[in-house]
Order: C-alpha cells, then sequence, then structure tokens
C-alpha cells in the first residue's frame, strides 16, 4: 500500500482523474478492491468517470479485474502528491545545508560568538 505514492506515475491517468488519484490515500487492499480515502476538497469532483478510469488503470497494470471504493476519510497514509512535495523540499535543502558558503556561515557565527560550537542548523522551513 505505501507504493500507492509511487505506483499512482506508472498507471497512464491523466487531467482530472490523475489530480483525483494523486490526492488520495491507498488505505487498504483486499480480494481484488482498492479501498481510498479522499479529502473533502474532492467531494464535488470525484464522480463514476474518474472513478472506473482508476480501476481500470489498476486492472491494467495488474492485468487482473480490479475494483476501487472510494471514501471521505482521514489519511492514514500519505498522498502521492504530498509525497512528491515532501521530496522535492529535502531535495533542494540538502546540498545547500552541505555547501561551502553554509559552512562558512556557521565559522562566522561561530567567531562572533566567542568561539562558541553551534549544533548544526534545523531544516529551513518552507513557507
Amino acid at each position: 500500500m505505501s507504493q500507492w505514492v509511487l505506483l499512482v506515475d506508472e498507471l497512464g491517468l491523466s487531467g482530472m482523474t490523475y489530480m483525483i488519484a494523486a490526492n488520495t490515500s491507498l488505505e487498504a487492499v483486499s480480494e481484488g478492491v482498492f479501498r481510498f480515502h479522499y479529502a473533502d476538497e474532492q467531494r464535488n469532483i470525484l464522480n463514476e468517470v474518474h472513478t472506473d478510469r482508476i480501476s481500470a488503470a489498476l486492472s491494467d497494470y495488474f492485468q487482473q479485474p480490479l475494483q476501487v471504493e472510494f471514501e471521505l476519510g482521514i489519511f492514514s497514509r500519505e498522498t502521492p502528491s504530498l509525497y512528491r512535495s515532501r521530496k522535492s523540499q529535502s531535495d533542494w535543502r540538502r546540498p545547500l545545508l552541505r555547501s561551502k558558503p553554509m559552512r562558512r556561515f556557521r565559522q562566522l557565527l561561530s567567531v562572533l560568538a566567542g568561539g562558541l560550537i553551534f549544533p548544526p542548523l534545523p531544516p529551513l522551513m518552507h513557507r
């Protein structure tokens, strides 16, 4: 189930159907039924056309008939969209924190603070 964040990009979905799928969490898989949770914001756009497309894409991918169920609920797992957002934020911060200018900045802080040693800076917050 945790692979949903990667699987959604392999299904060949596009447009609104892709956006719906990428913003749902796969909560359970049992006996050929994939159960997803969706947010209240998706209530008005989630319809039978999109659920049929997602079901067909999953069936094609796994080469067997599968069904999907969508229910309004709290995500207990990360959605593909949240996963991509988290990964892209951490990917750009990692080189910055290890960069030469950042090391020089830490050295300068140490000198200005009278030789005190500062712990590593916390991760940058994205706003």
